[in-house]
């Protein structure tokens, strides 16, 4: 089921008579947004109209133009746009194409979350086994068995993808074991900068300038690509963790449908609201994510949205931390597979959706 403006307008209408009602405090509606494209790729290296096919896009948009430009260009790229606006696409294009002239050369992918890792793994590994030429990719992070880090430190794929924490205990404490990896190396991808703030982000500032230190000590001088969601400094921030002078794009061509914002002064307890709207949402078929502030809660919310109607526990279902690797990843692809229609989590990367997505933030003001 596809639905459009006016039936997800309408369900807004039914949701404010039978569960709402006087409780809403600020219903307000953003208009739509059309694409705007780039079609002439002449600029660009041939092997991108390749990669471009392989990854099923036709066109790109005016951000990812002039992102990709610019890192083929050697300039440090501060891309912060909206999420499913495309920016994987700004750091995984030129990387490929860089790669298939020189296969020889290396990038480091660092995420601060393994769910985000494992995600952006294997939509690079896809693009890689379409372009053939044997380019590898390999996660080397704290699930990594032993037997795997040695096969990977002994002969280092093209792209590692790896978090902070292993970064400084597994890769930069022993960087003579890296030592041709760090020579060759051409790119530095950060994704999620903004998530690098207070005293996390002064951990990793230092560990950037280790990082720094080491590139320059076996000779290479990478280009740093850093991802965020929108923010107000992008280029201030990754230029004061990386000791860099960035180029910043915060503007973007991707589309975006109409959103509601509904804001709500709950009577009774705003988890036990939630829990009916995100049973109401998922009876009609709306992707719908709940973000809670405590695992309790997300646990509660799926229980409490499921109590009534024990059908709907094959549709919904929770992700918090603490889930082991193997739930985790499998809960994880299930998900990216669209195979449940809704998740009570206290994280969750969204894809962009074939059906409109319903977010529920609970407790929003304390």
């Amino acid at each position: 089921m596809i639905c459009d403006a006016e039936s997800i307008a309408e369900h807004i209408r039914f949701l404010k008579r039978r569960i709402l009602g006087n409780e809403i405090v600020h219903h307000q509606t953003l208009p739509a947004r059309p694409a705007r494209l780039v079609r002439d790729l002449a600029g660009l290296p041939p092997a991108m109209a390749r990669i471009l096919e392989i990854a099923r896009i036709p066109a790109l948009y005016t951000h990812q133009a002039e992102g990709i430009q610019k890192v083929l260009e050697g300039q440090h790229l501060a891309i912060a746009t909206p999420t499913a606006s495309g920016k994987t696409l700004v750091y995984n294009a030129p990387v490929l194409s860089t790669l298939l002239d020189d296969p020889e050369a290396h990038a480091l992918y660092i995420f601060p979350l393994k769910a985000l890792e494992q995600d952006q793994f294997d939509e690079l590994s896809g693009l890689m086994q379409g372009l053939g030429g044997g380019l590898k990719a390999a996660i080397y992070d704290g699930d990594t068995t032993s037997h795997r880090r040695r096969q990977i430190r002994t002969k280092p794929p093209q792209v590692l993808f790896t978090t902070p924490d292993m970064l400084h205990s597994g890769i930069l404490a022993f960087h003579e074991a890296w030592a041709g990896f760090f020579a060759r190396l051409r790119y530095v991808v950060i994704d999620e900068l903004h998530a690098y703030s207070g005293v996390f982000g002064t951990h990793v500032l230092h560990l950037f300038r280790r990082l720094n230190r080491i590139c320059a000590h076996y000779g290479a001088e990478p280009v740093y690509i850093t991802s965020s969601a929108t923010m107000g400094n992008p280029r201030e921030l990754a230029g004061e963790l990386l000791n860099r002078s960035f180029y910043a794009i915060e503007d973007h061509g991707a589309p975006a449908a109409a959103r509601h914002f509904v804001f709500v002064n709950p009577s009774e307890s705003p988890n036990t609201l939630a829990a009916h709207l995100l049973r109401a949402s998922v009876l009609k078929d709306y992707r719908t994510i709940v973000f809670t502030r405590a695992r309790i809660t997300t646990e509660l919310v799926y229980r409490w949205a499921t109590q009534s109607r024990p059908d709907l526990r094959e549709r919904i279902s929770s992700y918090r931390a603490g889930f082991l690797g193997v739930a985790q990843a499998w809960l994880l692809r299930h998900l990216s597979q669209d195979e449940r229609e809704a998740s009570s989590s206290l994280y969750r990367r969204v894809r962009r959706p074939t059906r409109p997505i319903i977010l529920l933030l609970c407790e929003l003001v304390q």
